[in-house]
């Protein structure tokens, strides 16, 4: 199977380079960029590339064409009906769309037949009404011991498997039992109250109806709840008896037991806790944050001055002094406390210290780690290595950086005017409506 599905695939291969070299060559012009990718991809010739795109192409074709020509042969074979099976009882309805046609062949149009499930016969559904009616008593109780003696909720099915009724249900107390089986009998006396629970079942358009006598006795509580609830109406009874009064005494004993009151007050150690984690958290990031900072500043601080030191460098190259002497000169001049001041420093003790000019250069370019001073130190070395004329060099950097400085003051200028705007504009509305409102009252 495999081999004559190599087989295949090496056919229709061959079959799109042939048609492209016999149809498509002038058409699907081989662009430079696609013959550079085939190249360094190793992906073939260009022949070889449309060969296999056109293969693919014809297998889309041919396979539709072969599922087109499967479905008209299916059209061909039409089923001819003669009876409609329905669903079993209870089933889903079901919408067929069959087209009607004379024996001489002649269509006389389409037409939607809906086919219902099996209905029960009323025989039948009197049986089931019984065993439902049978059924249900068993079924609505739940987890009670019986109709007479419901201390829980009931469970009231809209309805019940393998029947194919619909149950509604009405009762006879809706404080006590509400029609979702819900049981409210927490203030009932010990003998309990009586009802009556009713069931409606319908099938089609029949309905029968049956009641069914229930006892509503109170919880099944433990010695603990039971007093809970006595408190709880002990409280609500001195609340109720003293709603003219300026206070009420709160229950000192319920139930035999002596009641101390206090004020409940919110546990805030979760709290407390979550903001503590927060806060260690933050306090383990903050110190990152700050170096963060602080190397943005150094950064910021570096390339700001970068025009005015390689200008001094110009200025001094340019009047006689040596590389070395430049550096240990700008080094001494700097502003105390500037970034540039502490990489001078830096560079002006390891010349004096005796490390090589060539070596303290890379040092500094390396630790400034900007891209203007690594070019800056690379003319010096190059320099030193070469002796390649430098003075013009410097100059032509300074002049750039100059420059540079200037665009980008420009820059910031316009950004500045940009954020303006919106205030400026807030403050016309202000101005506008000072001016109009004043000229609409007057009217």
């Amino acid at each position: 199977m495999k081999k004559q599905n190599d087989r295949l695939t090496e056919g229709l291969q061959k079959t799109g380079e042939r048609l492209y070299q016999r149809l498509f060559r002038r058409v699907l012009p081989v662009k430079p960029q696609l013959r550079r990718m085939l190249q360094l991809s190793g992906g073939g010739t260009e022949e070889a590339h449309y060969g296999k795109k056109i293969a693919g192409a014809l297998t889309v074709l041919l396979a539709g064409g072969l599922l087109v020509f499967l479905s008209g042969v299916g059209l061909s074979r039409e089923e001819v009906f003669t009876r409609m099976t329905r669903a079993e009882y209870g089933g889903a309805t079901a919408r067929e769309t069959l087209q009607a046609q004379t024996a001489a062949g002649e269509t006389l149009g389409e037409y939607d037949v809906t086919v219902e499930a099996r209905r029960y016969t009323a025989a039948e559904a009197e049986g089931l009404y019984e065993e439902a009616f049978a059924a249900l008593p068993e079924i609505i109780r739940g987890e009670n011991a019986s109709l007479d003696a419901v201390t829980g909720n009931l469970v009231l099915p809209e309805q019940l498997p393998d029947y194919p009724f619909r149950i509604d249900w009405t009762s006879s107390d809706s404080r006590r039992l509400r029609t979702d089986g819900t049981v409210l009998n927490r203030d009932l006396p010990a003998e309990g109250v009586a009802l009556t629970l009713t069931a409606g079942l319908s099938y089609d358009r029949d309905r029968r109806t049956q009641s069914f006598a229930l006892r509503i006795l109170p919880p099944v509580v433990s010695s603990e709840e039971a007093l809970r609830i006595r408190l709880e109406q002990a409280l609500q009874e001195a609340q109720e008896d003293s709603v003219h009064a300026e206070s009420f005494d709160l229950p000192g004993r319920v139930a035999g037991e002596d009641i101390v009151w206090t004020r409940a007050e919110e546990d805030k150690r979760p709290v407390l806790l979550l903001l503590t984690v927060i806060a260690a958290v933050l306090m383990f990031f903050a110190p990152d944050r700050s170096l963060q900072k602080r190397m943005k500043q150094r950064e910021e601080a570096l390339r700001t001055a970068y025009p005015a030191f390689v200008s001094r460098l110009a200025l001094y190259l340019g009047a006689g002094m040596t590389l070395r002497a430049a550096f240990l000169k700008m080094a001494a001049a700097e502003e105390k406390g500037t970034q540039l001041k502490t990489e001078l420093t830096l560079m002006a003790g390891w010349l004096n210290n005796g490390v090589p000019e060539r070596e303290a250069f890379e040092r500094f370019g390396n630790r400034v780690g900007l891209t203007a001073y690594t070019k800056l130190t690379a003319l010096l070395t190059q320099n030193l290595e070469k002796g390649t004329a430098l003075i013009p060099l410097i100059r032509a950097e300074a002049a750039a950086q100059t420059a540079a400085r200037l665009d980008a003051a420009k820059v910031r200028g316009e950004q500045t005017a940009t954020r303006l705007m919106l205030p400026m504009m807030l403050m016309l509305a202000v101005v506008m409506v000072l001016i109009m409102v004043p000229a609409f009252l007057s009217f």
